[in-house]
């Protein structure tokens, strides 16, 4: 039986959102953007699926030209293009699950705007790690091991074979937390048996879409995240107080009861993303 993460798992219920602010909106007042081969996001560690939908994407059907050249893509460009990627999916009614969501919007957003976009993976089979990119999987020494015709085919690797505990090597913690944090970096959060002290093989993905300010600093804001889950579900949007995301919570898998630790504590960005200013 496969598990549902975060939210079901943690007891909470959906907030209104009214007072969420758009970082980038011209309206708003804080204008400024201020590995380990451990299976996919299953309670049993079992092999993940793709998401489900059609293989159409935002990138392909938006008008505007991929940026190239001297036209550096920015975090107020990945802002956008998350915020817009997750709307369309929820328009098309396409289901995803938590970690699929992350890693489709980084790698369709890196190939509108150029940039090259990787993930390290480990082989455990071959006992080795491996490096995806658009043109391929290759060993550390280079060697290729698979090709991909398509993004699509990138997208649908990618999503098969990292998990949100995968993506704890492929991100780094935002400086300056949430404030700092634009639409597209995440939340992570991992389980730890109570009874064994051992980690699950699952984890949680929430994605990152705007933060509202509180007037008593930043665990007083509020947070509204985007989510998938298992079994693959539209994505689904919650409202935080951020405080939620630093803090430990209890859950209960099917083995037992666990404790959610968020992993930093605080938002997360993908490492291919570390030069957009």
């Amino acid at each position: 039986m496969q598990m549902r993460h975060a939210d079901d798992l943690l007891g909470l219920t959906d907030d209104d959102d009214s007072d969420v602010e758009d970082l980038f909106s011209e309206y708003s007042p804080f204008p400024e953007a201020e590995r380990f081969g451990f299976g996919r996001e299953s309670e049993d560690g079992s092999g993940g699926r793709p998401a489900s939908g059609g293989t159409g994407t935002l990138a392909r059907r938006r008008s505007g030209r991929r940026r190239t050249g001297g036209a550096t893509a920015t975090l107020a460009d990945l802002h956008r293009f998350s915020r817009a990627h997750v709307r369309d999916m929820i328009r098309r009614g396409r289901t995803i699950d938590c970690a699929d969501l992350a890693i489709e919007i980084w790698i369709r957003f890196g190939d509108r705007h150029g940039v090259p976009v990787s993930f390290r993976v480990w082989d455990s089979t071959g006992r080795r790690w491996l490096t995806s990119t658009r043109s391929g999987v290759h060993t550390t020494g280079g060697v290729r091991v698979r090709s991909f015709a398509s993004t699509d085919a990138f997208v649908r690797w990618a999503q098969i074979n990292l998990g949100a505990r995968n993506l704890i090597g492929n991100t780094f913690a935002v400086t300056g937390g949430h404030r700092r944090a634009v639409a597209g970096d995440v939340f992570l959060w991992q389980w730890r048996s109570i009874r064994t002290g051992r980690f699950a093989a699952t984890g949680h993905t929430q994605i990152l879409d705007s933060v509202s300010r509180g007037t008593g600093g930043p665990m007083t804001d509020r947070i509204t995240v985007f989510q998938g889950n298992l079994p693959p579900v539209v994505p689904e949007r919650r409202v935080r107080p951020a405080q939620f995301f630093y803090t430990r919570r209890t859950a209960t898998l099917s083995t037992g009861p666990h404790t959610g630790i968020p992993v930093g504590p605080g938002p997360r960005r993908f490492n291919a993303f570390r030069s957009l200013r």
